[in-house]
């Protein structure tokens, strides 16, 4: 059974620059805020994100504090299997509950409904049917009617749309 992110959630770009980078003030504040998830921004495109912070003890942290742990990251699509694959990787790497995938203008490219498809499945492929995706984009699909929203719900098993 996947199971969704849970109570209000925080999403965390540079781990750096949030409290220093320090994990018990990090896991502390979570806490403090009444967080049930923090998604931390694990990728950008093929590489790693976050590298000059310690994100396992920033995670550690966070769990401990009672807060579930998802990753998320931003995807491309000029190099599918290379970005579902670092993905992968790290979700497993950090035992995350779950990944978001960050995908933006670079999809609404003519041809991009199958680079979607092929990152889905690469990273369904990896992390298994029971592994929770969710697809973070657009607010409004009818002002976006390039971007392969269907390509990305084949595979994914809930929305996160960018509301700011």
């Amino acid at each position: 059974m996947i199971t969704l992110p849970r109570r209000k959630g925080m999403w965390i770009w540079q781990l750096i620059y949030c409290l220093g980078g320090d994990p018990g003030a990090i896991g502390n504040a979570a806490k403090a805020a009444g967080l049930g998830h923090v998604l931390i921004k694990l990728t950008d495109g093929p590489a790693e994100y976050n590298v000059s912070a310690d994100k396992a003890k920033i995670i550690w942290a966070l769990l401990s504090a009672g807060v579930e742990v998802w990753g998320w990251g931003y995807t491309y699509g000029s190099n599918p299997l290379g970005e579902a694959e670092k993905a992968a990787e790290l979700c497993e790497q950090y035992s995350v509950a779950g990944f978001v995938i960050d995908a933006e203008s670079d999809y609404k490219a003519p041809g991009m409904d199958g680079v979607a498809r092929t990152y889905c499945a690469t990273l369904r492929a990896i992390l298994g049917a029971d592994f929770p995706l969710g697809l973070s984009t657009y607010r409004y699909p009818h002002y976006h009617q390039t971007f392969p929203f269907d390509a990305f719900r084949q595979y994914v098993d809930f929305d996160a749309p960018q509301v700011y």
